[in-house]
Protein backbone atom coordinates (compact mmCIF):
# COMPACT_ATOMS: atom_id res chain seq x y z
CA UNK A 1 0.00 0.00 0.00
CA UNK A 2 2.83 2.38 0.87
CA UNK A 3 4.44 1.57 -2.46
CA UNK A 4 1.27 2.47 -4.35
CA UNK A 5 0.97 5.77 -2.47
CA UNK A 6 4.62 6.56 -3.27
CA UNK A 7 4.10 5.89 -6.97
CA UNK A 8 1.03 8.11 -7.00
CA UNK A 9 2.98 10.93 -5.34
CA UNK A 10 5.73 10.62 -7.97
CA UNK A 11 3.19 10.69 -10.81
CA UNK A 12 1.44 13.72 -9.37
CA UNK A 13 4.78 15.49 -8.97
CA UNK A 14 5.70 14.80 -12.59
CA UNK A 15 2.36 16.16 -13.79
CA UNK A 16 2.88 19.28 -11.67
CA UNK A 17 6.14 19.95 -13.53
CA UNK A 18 4.48 19.78 -16.95
CA UNK A 19 2.91 23.29 -16.89
CA UNK A 20 6.22 24.73 -15.76
CA UNK A 21 8.00 23.02 -18.65
CA UNK A 22 5.39 24.17 -21.15
CA UNK A 23 5.67 27.73 -19.87
CA UNK A 24 9.44 27.55 -20.15
CA UNK A 25 9.24 26.37 -23.76
CA UNK A 26 6.79 29.14 -24.61
CA UNK A 27 9.07 31.77 -23.11
CA UNK A 28 12.08 30.42 -25.00
CA UNK A 29 10.13 30.38 -28.28
CA UNK A 30 9.00 33.96 -27.64
CA UNK A 31 12.56 35.01 -26.93
CA UNK A 32 13.73 33.21 -30.08
CA UNK A 33 11.06 34.96 -32.11
CA UNK A 34 12.07 38.29 -30.63
CA UNK A 35 15.69 37.69 -31.58
CA UNK A 36 14.66 36.53 -35.08
CA UNK A 37 12.73 39.75 -35.74
CA UNK A 38 15.29 42.08 -34.17
CA UNK A 39 16.97 43.18 -37.43
CA UNK A 40 15.37 46.33 -38.81
CA UNK A 41 16.21 48.85 -41.48
CA UNK A 42 15.61 52.40 -42.57
CA UNK A 43 15.94 53.63 -46.16
CA UNK A 44 18.70 56.19 -46.53
CA UNK A 45 18.29 56.74 -50.27
CA UNK A 46 16.35 55.34 -53.25
CA UNK A 47 17.55 55.72 -56.83
CA UNK A 48 16.21 55.23 -60.32
CA UNK A 49 18.32 53.92 -63.20
CA UNK A 50 21.05 55.93 -64.87
CA UNK A 51 20.72 58.31 -67.82
CA UNK A 52 24.03 58.69 -69.66
CA UNK A 53 25.37 60.93 -72.40
CA UNK A 54 26.94 59.52 -75.58
CA UNK A 55 30.29 59.12 -73.78
CA UNK A 56 28.74 57.37 -70.75
CA UNK A 57 28.93 60.45 -68.55
CA UNK A 58 26.08 60.53 -66.04
CA UNK A 59 23.34 63.10 -66.59
CA UNK A 60 21.65 62.11 -63.30
CA UNK A 61 22.83 60.68 -59.97
CA UNK A 62 26.09 62.56 -60.44
CA UNK A 63 26.16 64.65 -57.27
CA UNK A 64 27.00 63.15 -53.89
CA UNK A 65 26.15 64.47 -50.46
CA UNK A 66 26.91 63.27 -46.96
CA UNK A 67 24.20 62.40 -44.47
CA UNK A 68 24.43 61.30 -40.86
CA UNK A 69 22.43 58.60 -39.08
CA UNK A 70 21.24 59.60 -35.62
CA UNK A 71 20.19 57.19 -32.87
CA UNK A 72 17.35 58.64 -30.77
CA UNK A 73 19.31 59.01 -27.53
CA UNK A 74 19.32 62.00 -25.22
CA UNK A 75 23.04 62.57 -25.51
CA UNK A 76 22.66 62.75 -29.31
CA UNK A 77 19.83 65.24 -28.91
CA UNK A 78 22.02 67.45 -26.75
CA UNK A 79 24.90 67.10 -29.20
CA UNK A 80 22.80 68.00 -32.25
CA UNK A 81 21.39 71.03 -30.48
CA UNK A 82 24.87 72.54 -30.52
CA UNK A 83 25.72 71.47 -34.08
CA UNK A 84 22.73 72.39 -36.28
CA UNK A 85 20.49 75.43 -36.66
CA UNK A 86 17.39 75.87 -34.55
CA UNK A 87 14.85 75.24 -37.32
CA UNK A 88 16.48 71.96 -38.34
CA UNK A 89 16.71 70.88 -34.71
CA UNK A 90 13.01 71.61 -34.12
CA UNK A 91 12.12 69.49 -37.13
CA UNK A 92 14.19 66.58 -35.84
CA UNK A 93 12.66 66.56 -32.34
CA UNK A 94 9.77 64.45 -33.62
CA UNK A 95 12.28 61.93 -34.94
CA UNK A 96 13.73 61.50 -31.46
CA UNK A 97 10.26 60.62 -30.18
CA UNK A 98 9.91 57.82 -32.76
CA UNK A 99 12.51 55.64 -31.08
CA UNK A 100 14.05 54.77 -34.47
CA UNK A 101 17.31 55.90 -36.09
CA UNK A 102 16.80 58.75 -38.52
CA UNK A 103 18.68 60.75 -41.15
CA UNK A 104 19.98 64.28 -40.75
CA UNK A 105 21.03 66.07 -43.94
CA UNK A 106 23.03 68.79 -42.20
CA UNK A 107 26.76 68.63 -42.77
CA UNK A 108 28.25 67.58 -39.43
CA UNK A 109 31.82 66.48 -38.85
CA UNK A 110 31.52 64.40 -35.70
CA UNK A 111 32.69 60.84 -35.12
CA UNK A 112 29.73 60.19 -32.84
CA UNK A 113 27.39 59.78 -35.83
CA UNK A 114 27.58 57.14 -38.57
CA UNK A 115 27.78 58.77 -42.02
CA UNK A 116 26.82 57.73 -45.54
CA UNK A 117 27.33 59.14 -49.02
CA UNK A 118 24.19 59.26 -51.12
CA UNK A 119 23.50 60.42 -54.68
CA UNK A 120 21.19 63.28 -55.59
CA UNK A 121 19.14 62.59 -58.72
CA UNK A 122 19.37 66.16 -60.01
CA UNK A 123 21.47 69.25 -59.51
CA UNK A 124 19.73 72.58 -58.88
CA UNK A 125 21.06 74.02 -62.15
CA UNK A 126 18.41 72.37 -64.34
CA UNK A 127 21.09 70.99 -66.64
CA UNK A 128 19.54 69.23 -69.65
CA UNK A 129 16.22 69.33 -67.76
CA UNK A 130 13.93 69.34 -70.81
CA UNK A 131 15.51 66.16 -72.15
CA UNK A 132 15.98 64.31 -68.85
CA UNK A 133 12.60 65.44 -67.48
CA UNK A 134 11.62 65.02 -63.85
CA UNK A 135 9.88 62.64 -61.46
CA UNK A 136 7.03 62.99 -59.00
CA UNK A 137 8.72 62.85 -55.59
CA UNK A 138 5.67 61.26 -53.97
CA UNK A 139 5.49 58.11 -56.11
CA UNK A 140 8.92 58.17 -57.83
CA UNK A 141 7.17 58.15 -61.21
CA UNK A 142 8.51 59.87 -64.33
CA UNK A 143 6.45 62.89 -65.36
CA UNK A 144 8.28 64.23 -68.42
CA UNK A 145 11.23 63.65 -70.74
CA UNK A 146 13.32 60.49 -70.60
CA UNK A 147 12.17 59.93 -67.02
CA UNK A 148 8.65 59.42 -68.37
CA UNK A 149 9.58 57.61 -71.60
CA UNK A 150 11.53 54.91 -69.75
CA UNK A 151 9.78 55.04 -66.39
CA UNK A 152 9.44 51.24 -66.03
CA UNK A 153 13.04 50.57 -67.06
CA UNK A 154 14.44 53.21 -64.73
CA UNK A 155 12.45 51.89 -61.74
CA UNK A 156 12.95 48.15 -62.17
CA UNK A 157 16.24 47.78 -60.24
CA UNK A 158 14.76 49.08 -56.96
CA UNK A 159 18.09 50.67 -55.99
CA UNK A 160 18.27 51.38 -52.26
CA UNK A 161 20.84 52.25 -49.62
CA UNK A 162 19.78 50.96 -46.18
CA UNK A 163 20.84 51.39 -42.58
CA UNK A 164 20.43 48.03 -40.83
CA UNK A 165 20.32 47.79 -37.02
CA UNK A 166 19.32 45.39 -34.20
CA UNK A 167 16.60 45.93 -31.61
CA UNK A 168 15.73 44.26 -28.36
CA UNK A 169 12.49 42.38 -27.66
CA UNK A 170 11.14 45.69 -26.40
CA UNK A 171 11.91 47.31 -29.78
CA UNK A 172 14.76 49.35 -28.36
CA UNK A 173 17.97 49.79 -30.34
CA UNK A 174 20.30 47.03 -29.19
CA UNK A 175 23.48 48.47 -27.71
CA UNK A 176 26.49 46.87 -29.36
CA UNK A 177 24.27 45.20 -31.96
CA UNK A 178 24.59 45.21 -35.72
CA UNK A 179 24.65 48.72 -37.18
CA UNK A 180 25.72 48.92 -40.81
CA UNK A 181 25.02 50.51 -44.17
CA UNK A 182 23.86 48.01 -46.79
CA UNK A 183 23.48 48.46 -50.56
CA UNK A 184 20.60 46.86 -52.45
CA UNK A 185 21.63 47.44 -56.08
CA UNK A 186 22.38 51.03 -55.05
CA UNK A 187 25.44 51.25 -57.28
CA UNK A 188 23.87 49.54 -60.30
CA UNK A 189 24.95 50.93 -63.69
CA UNK A 190 21.81 49.92 -65.63
CA UNK A 191 20.11 52.65 -67.60
CA UNK A 192 19.63 54.53 -70.86
CA UNK A 193 22.36 56.07 -73.02
CA UNK A 194 21.41 59.19 -74.97
CA UNK A 195 23.05 60.78 -78.01
CA UNK A 196 23.49 64.00 -76.02
CA UNK A 197 27.11 65.07 -75.49
CA UNK A 198 27.50 66.50 -71.97
CA UNK A 199 30.17 68.98 -73.06
CA UNK A 200 28.28 70.29 -76.09
CA UNK A 201 25.05 70.51 -74.06
CA UNK A 202 26.90 72.56 -71.46
CA UNK A 203 28.38 74.83 -74.14
CA UNK A 204 24.90 75.41 -75.61
CA UNK A 205 23.30 76.21 -72.25
CA UNK A 206 26.14 78.53 -71.24
CA UNK A 207 26.05 80.36 -74.59
CA UNK A 208 22.31 80.99 -74.25
CA UNK A 209 22.84 82.39 -70.77
CA UNK A 210 25.86 84.47 -71.84
CA UNK A 211 23.99 86.19 -74.69
CA UNK A 212 20.61 86.59 -73.02
CA UNK A 213 18.48 83.99 -74.80
CA UNK A 214 15.99 83.89 -71.94
CA UNK A 215 13.22 82.24 -73.99
CA UNK A 216 14.45 80.05 -76.78
CA UNK A 217 16.25 76.89 -77.80
CA UNK A 218 19.44 75.45 -79.25
CA UNK A 219 19.80 72.19 -81.16
CA UNK A 220 23.17 70.73 -82.13
CA UNK A 221 23.14 67.65 -84.38
CA UNK A 222 25.76 65.41 -85.91
CA UNK A 223 24.71 65.81 -89.54
CA UNK A 224 26.23 62.47 -90.57
CA UNK A 225 23.92 60.30 -88.44
CA UNK A 226 21.16 62.52 -87.03
CA UNK A 227 22.34 62.09 -83.44
CA UNK A 228 21.33 65.05 -81.27
CA UNK A 229 24.38 66.30 -79.35
CA UNK A 230 22.59 69.14 -77.56
CA UNK A 231 18.97 70.07 -76.97
CA UNK A 232 18.71 73.13 -74.75
CA UNK A 233 15.63 75.16 -73.93
CA UNK A 234 15.10 78.26 -71.81
CA UNK A 235 13.87 79.13 -69.32
CA UNK A 236 15.00 76.04 -67.44
CA UNK A 237 13.29 74.60 -64.36
CA UNK A 238 14.62 73.21 -61.10
CA UNK A 239 13.89 69.47 -61.00
CA UNK A 240 14.35 69.53 -57.22
CA UNK A 241 11.77 72.29 -56.77
CA UNK A 242 9.03 71.90 -59.36
CA UNK A 243 6.60 74.08 -57.42
CA UNK A 244 8.78 77.17 -57.89
CA UNK A 245 8.37 76.93 -61.69
CA UNK A 246 4.64 76.24 -61.89
CA UNK A 247 3.61 79.89 -61.76
CA UNK A 248 6.36 81.18 -64.06
CA UNK A 249 4.63 83.11 -66.86
CA UNK A 250 7.46 82.23 -69.25
CA UNK A 251 6.40 78.55 -69.27
CA UNK A 252 9.68 76.83 -68.33
CA UNK A 253 8.22 73.33 -68.80
CA UNK A 254 7.86 73.85 -72.58
CA UNK A 255 10.70 72.27 -74.54
CA UNK A 256 11.09 74.97 -77.17
CA UNK A 257 13.46 72.82 -79.22
CA UNK A 258 10.51 70.65 -80.30
CA UNK A 259 7.81 73.34 -80.27
CA UNK A 260 6.77 75.07 -83.51
CA UNK A 261 7.21 78.76 -84.33
CA UNK A 262 7.16 81.23 -87.21
CA UNK A 263 10.26 80.58 -89.28
CA UNK A 264 11.24 83.48 -91.52
CA UNK A 265 14.31 83.62 -93.73
CA UNK A 266 16.04 80.40 -92.64
CA UNK A 267 13.43 78.86 -94.99
CA UNK A 268 15.17 80.54 -97.94
CA UNK A 269 17.55 77.57 -97.97
CA UNK A 270 14.58 75.44 -99.09
CA UNK A 271 13.88 77.77 -102.02
CA UNK A 272 17.58 77.76 -102.89
CA UNK A 273 17.61 73.95 -102.69
CA UNK A 274 14.63 73.78 -105.05
CA UNK A 275 16.47 76.04 -107.48
CA UNK A 276 19.55 73.80 -107.30
CA UNK A 277 17.46 70.69 -107.99
CA UNK A 278 15.71 72.41 -110.91
CA UNK A 279 18.93 73.78 -112.43
CA UNK A 280 18.01 77.41 -111.71
CA UNK A 281 21.17 78.45 -109.83
CA UNK A 282 21.99 81.01 -112.54
CA UNK A 283 18.74 82.92 -111.91
CA UNK A 284 19.51 86.66 -111.55
CA UNK A 285 17.15 89.45 -110.47
CA UNK A 286 17.39 93.19 -109.90
CA UNK A 287 16.48 94.42 -106.38
CA UNK A 288 15.46 98.04 -105.85
CA UNK A 289 14.47 97.45 -102.20
CA UNK A 290 10.92 96.21 -102.69
CA UNK A 291 8.59 94.39 -105.04
CA UNK A 292 4.81 94.60 -105.55
CA UNK A 293 2.96 91.30 -105.88
CA UNK A 294 -0.85 91.01 -106.03
CA UNK A 295 -1.25 94.66 -104.99
CA UNK A 296 0.94 94.15 -101.93
CA UNK A 297 4.44 95.58 -101.49
CA UNK A 298 7.12 93.29 -100.05
CA UNK A 299 10.26 95.05 -98.83
CA UNK A 300 13.79 93.89 -98.25
CA UNK A 301 15.29 94.45 -94.81
CA UNK A 302 15.53 98.20 -94.12
CA UNK A 303 14.27 98.70 -97.71
CA UNK A 304 17.85 98.19 -98.91
CA UNK A 305 18.30 98.06 -102.68
CA UNK A 306 20.71 95.22 -103.51
CA UNK A 307 20.97 95.84 -107.27
CA UNK A 308 21.70 92.86 -109.50
CA UNK A 309 21.52 89.74 -107.34
CA UNK A 310 22.36 86.09 -107.92
CA UNK A 311 21.53 83.21 -105.58
CA UNK A 312 24.72 83.52 -103.50
CA UNK A 313 24.39 87.26 -102.94
CA UNK A 314 20.65 86.91 -102.29
CA UNK A 315 21.26 84.39 -99.49
CA UNK A 316 24.06 86.44 -97.96
CA UNK A 317 21.97 89.64 -97.89
CA UNK A 318 18.66 87.84 -97.28
CA UNK A 319 17.14 89.60 -100.30
CA UNK A 320 13.37 89.16 -100.18
CA UNK A 321 12.72 90.46 -103.67
CA UNK A 322 15.10 87.92 -105.21
CA UNK A 323 13.54 84.96 -103.41
CA UNK A 324 10.01 86.12 -104.22
CA UNK A 325 10.82 86.24 -107.93
CA UNK A 326 12.73 82.94 -107.73
CA UNK A 327 9.79 81.27 -105.95
CA UNK A 328 7.36 82.52 -108.58
CA UNK A 329 9.67 81.10 -111.24
CA UNK A 330 9.86 77.70 -109.48
CA UNK A 331 6.22 77.40 -108.38
CA UNK A 332 4.78 76.52 -104.98
CA UNK A 333 4.37 72.80 -105.68
CA UNK A 334 8.09 72.19 -106.16
CA UNK A 335 9.05 74.33 -103.15
CA UNK A 336 6.61 72.50 -100.88
CA UNK A 337 7.87 69.12 -102.10
CA UNK A 338 11.47 70.13 -101.30
CA UNK A 339 10.42 71.46 -97.89
CA UNK A 340 8.75 68.17 -97.01
CA UNK A 341 11.79 66.29 -98.27
CA UNK A 342 13.98 68.35 -95.91
CA UNK A 343 11.84 67.65 -92.84
CA UNK A 344 9.22 70.39 -92.64
CA UNK A 345 5.78 69.21 -91.58
CA UNK A 346 7.19 65.98 -90.08
CA UNK A 347 6.65 64.77 -86.52
CA UNK A 348 9.56 62.80 -85.05
CA UNK A 349 9.24 60.36 -82.15
CA UNK A 350 12.46 60.68 -80.14
CA UNK A 351 11.31 58.26 -77.42
CA UNK A 352 8.02 56.86 -76.15
CA UNK A 353 5.81 59.91 -75.58
CA UNK A 354 8.67 62.30 -76.49
CA UNK A 355 7.60 63.97 -79.74
CA UNK A 356 8.70 66.78 -82.00
CA UNK A 357 5.76 68.92 -83.12
CA UNK A 358 4.96 68.49 -86.81
CA UNK A 359 4.57 72.25 -87.18
CA UNK A 360 2.64 73.48 -90.21
CA UNK A 361 3.71 73.04 -93.81
CA UNK A 362 1.09 74.71 -96.03
CA UNK A 363 -0.73 72.55 -98.55
CA UNK A 364 -0.70 73.46 -102.23
CA UNK A 365 -4.25 74.86 -101.96
CA UNK A 366 -2.96 77.32 -99.32
CA UNK A 367 -0.49 78.93 -101.75
CA UNK A 368 -2.46 79.23 -104.96
CA UNK A 369 -1.91 82.95 -105.67
CA UNK A 370 1.29 84.93 -106.13
CA UNK A 371 0.95 86.79 -102.83
CA UNK A 372 0.84 83.54 -100.89
CA UNK A 373 3.84 82.19 -102.82
CA UNK A 374 5.69 85.44 -102.03
CA UNK A 375 5.08 84.95 -98.30
CA UNK A 376 6.22 81.34 -98.47
CA UNK A 377 9.45 82.29 -100.27
CA UNK A 378 10.87 83.92 -97.15
CA UNK A 379 9.26 81.62 -94.58
CA UNK A 380 6.17 83.63 -93.63
CA UNK A 381 2.45 82.97 -94.07
CA UNK A 382 1.14 79.79 -92.45
CA UNK A 383 4.54 78.08 -92.16
CA UNK A 384 5.51 76.92 -88.65
CA UNK A 385 8.51 74.81 -87.72
CA UNK A 386 10.54 73.60 -84.75
CA UNK A 387 14.25 74.20 -84.14
CA UNK A 388 14.74 70.43 -84.48
CA UNK A 389 13.07 70.40 -87.91
CA UNK A 390 15.24 73.30 -89.06
CA UNK A 391 18.30 71.36 -87.86
CA UNK A 392 17.21 68.37 -89.96
CA UNK A 393 16.69 70.64 -92.97
CA UNK A 394 20.16 72.18 -92.75
CA UNK A 395 21.78 68.81 -92.03
CA UNK A 396 20.39 67.38 -95.27
CA UNK A 397 21.86 70.34 -97.15
CA UNK A 398 25.42 69.95 -95.79
CA UNK A 399 25.91 66.21 -95.17
CA UNK A 400 26.04 65.12 -98.80
CA UNK A 401 22.30 65.21 -99.40
CA UNK A 402 20.82 62.64 -97.00
CA UNK A 403 17.77 63.31 -94.89
CA UNK A 404 18.32 61.49 -91.59
CA UNK A 405 15.67 61.23 -88.91
CA UNK A 406 16.91 62.78 -85.65
CA UNK A 407 17.99 60.36 -82.95
CA UNK A 408 18.05 60.83 -79.16
CA UNK A 409 18.36 57.26 -77.79
CA UNK A 410 21.73 55.61 -78.48
CA UNK A 411 21.77 52.41 -76.38
CA UNK A 412 20.58 50.68 -73.25
CA UNK A 413 23.04 49.66 -70.53
CA UNK A 414 22.79 46.35 -68.67
CA UNK A 415 23.90 45.44 -65.13
CA UNK A 416 27.41 44.53 -66.34
CA UNK A 417 27.86 47.90 -68.04
CA UNK A 418 27.46 46.37 -71.49
CA UNK A 419 25.22 47.73 -74.22
CA UNK A 420 22.18 46.20 -75.77
CA UNK A 421 21.01 47.97 -78.87
CA UNK A 422 18.26 50.48 -79.30
CA UNK A 423 16.16 48.67 -81.92
CA UNK A 424 14.02 51.62 -82.94
CA UNK A 425 14.18 52.27 -86.69
CA UNK A 426 15.67 55.46 -88.08
CA UNK A 427 14.64 56.35 -91.60
CA UNK A 428 17.17 57.74 -94.04
CA UNK A 429 16.67 58.76 -97.66
CA UNK A 430 18.47 60.81 -100.29
CA UNK A 431 17.10 64.34 -100.51
CA UNK A 432 19.76 65.68 -102.89
CA UNK A 433 22.55 64.45 -105.07
CA UNK A 434 26.03 64.91 -103.59
CA UNK A 435 26.82 67.69 -106.06
CA UNK A 436 23.61 69.55 -105.16
CA UNK A 437 24.46 69.32 -101.47
CA UNK A 438 27.94 70.70 -102.16
CA UNK A 439 26.43 73.75 -103.89
CA UNK A 440 24.10 74.44 -100.94
CA UNK A 441 26.95 74.05 -98.46
CA UNK A 442 29.06 76.50 -100.45
CA UNK A 443 26.19 79.02 -100.53
CA UNK A 444 25.96 78.87 -96.72
CA UNK A 445 29.73 79.30 -96.36
CA UNK A 446 29.55 82.38 -98.60
CA UNK A 447 27.01 83.94 -96.20
CA UNK A 448 29.87 84.64 -93.79
CA UNK A 449 31.81 86.66 -96.38
CA UNK A 450 29.15 89.37 -96.89
CA UNK A 451 25.72 90.37 -95.66
CA UNK A 452 23.77 89.60 -92.50
CA UNK A 453 25.97 86.79 -91.12
CA UNK A 454 29.42 88.41 -91.22
CA UNK A 455 29.52 89.38 -87.54
CA UNK A 456 28.60 85.81 -86.54
CA UNK A 457 31.45 84.14 -88.43
CA UNK A 458 33.36 81.71 -86.19
CA UNK A 459 37.14 82.10 -86.21
CA UNK A 460 39.61 79.51 -87.53
CA UNK A 461 37.08 76.98 -88.81
CA UNK A 462 34.85 76.17 -91.77
CA UNK A 463 31.27 77.26 -91.12
CA UNK A 464 28.17 78.50 -92.88
CA UNK A 465 24.78 79.78 -91.84
CA UNK A 466 21.68 81.89 -92.32
CA UNK A 467 19.91 84.43 -90.12
CA UNK A 468 16.18 84.98 -89.77
CA UNK A 469 13.94 87.55 -88.13
CA UNK A 470 10.42 86.16 -88.33
CA UNK A 471 7.27 88.23 -88.04
CA UNK A 472 4.66 86.62 -85.78
CA UNK A 473 1.65 88.89 -86.24
CA UNK A 474 1.42 89.22 -82.44
CA UNK A 475 1.53 92.66 -80.83
CA UNK A 476 3.11 93.31 -77.42
CA UNK A 477 1.90 95.69 -74.71
CA UNK A 478 3.85 98.54 -76.35
CA UNK A 479 1.96 98.07 -79.60
CA UNK A 480 5.00 96.63 -81.39
CA UNK A 481 5.08 93.38 -83.34
CA UNK A 482 6.78 90.46 -81.61
CA UNK A 483 9.61 88.99 -83.68
CA UNK A 484 11.37 85.63 -83.43
CA UNK A 485 15.09 85.38 -84.11
CA UNK A 486 16.85 82.40 -85.72
CA UNK A 487 20.32 81.40 -86.76
CA UNK A 488 20.79 78.09 -88.57
CA UNK A 489 24.07 76.77 -89.89
CA UNK A 490 26.92 74.34 -89.49
CA UNK A 491 30.51 74.06 -88.31
CA UNK A 492 32.95 71.56 -89.76
CA UNK A 493 35.57 69.91 -87.55
CA UNK A 494 38.25 67.47 -88.66
CA UNK A 495 35.87 64.53 -88.64
CA UNK A 496 32.32 65.81 -88.19
CA UNK A 497 29.92 68.40 -89.55
CA UNK A 498 27.67 69.70 -86.76
CA UNK A 499 24.41 71.46 -87.56
CA UNK A 500 23.58 74.24 -85.09
CA UNK A 501 20.21 75.99 -84.77
CA UNK A 502 19.59 78.87 -82.37
CA UNK A 503 16.12 80.28 -81.74
CA UNK A 504 14.91 83.15 -79.55
CA UNK A 505 11.39 84.36 -78.84
CA UNK A 506 10.75 88.11 -78.78
CA UNK A 507 14.04 88.96 -80.46
CA UNK A 508 15.39 92.15 -81.98
CA UNK A 509 16.84 90.20 -84.92
CA UNK A 510 18.36 86.84 -85.71
CA UNK A 511 21.81 88.29 -86.34
CA UNK A 512 21.85 90.34 -83.12
CA UNK A 513 20.30 87.83 -80.71
CA UNK A 514 21.14 84.41 -82.14
CA UNK A 515 24.29 85.00 -84.19
CA UNK A 516 26.61 85.43 -81.18
CA UNK A 517 25.23 82.21 -79.66
CA UNK A 518 25.93 80.32 -82.88
CA UNK A 519 29.45 81.74 -83.04
CA UNK A 520 30.24 80.81 -79.44
CA UNK A 521 29.01 77.23 -79.85
CA UNK A 522 30.72 76.74 -83.22
CA UNK A 523 34.08 78.03 -82.01
CA UNK A 524 33.99 75.93 -78.86
CA UNK A 525 33.17 72.78 -80.83
CA UNK A 526 35.82 73.54 -83.47
CA UNK A 527 38.42 74.01 -80.72
CA UNK A 528 37.37 70.74 -79.02
CA UNK A 529 35.55 72.66 -76.31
Amino acid sequence: MKRIIFVLIIVLFMFSLLPIRLYSLMVKQTEFAAVSNSTKEIILSELRGEIYDCNMKKLVNNTQENIIIVHPEKENSDLLYNLIDENEYSRLLECFDSGKPFVCNSVIDNEKFPTAEIFRRYTDSGFCCHVVGYINAEDNKGVSGIEKSFDTLLKEDNRRLLYVYNTTAQNKILAGGRNEIVSQNYYSVKGVQLTIDYNIQKIAENAMWLYGVDKGAVVVMDSSNGEIRAMASTPKFNQNDIQSSLDNKDSPFINRAVNSYCVGSVFKLVVAATAVKEGKTNFVSYCNGSVSISEKTFACSSHTAHGNVDIRKAMAHSCNTYFIRLALELGAEKILATAENMGFGKSFTLADGFFNSSGTLPQIEDVMNNGEIANLSFGQGGLLSTPLQVACCYSSAVNGGNFIEPKLIKNFVNADGGFYNNKSSQYVYRAFAKGESDILKDILINDFTEGTCVSSKPENCIAGGKTSTAQTGWIDEKGEEILHGWFAGFVQTSGTVYTIVVFKENAVSGSEDCGPVFKEIAERIANNY
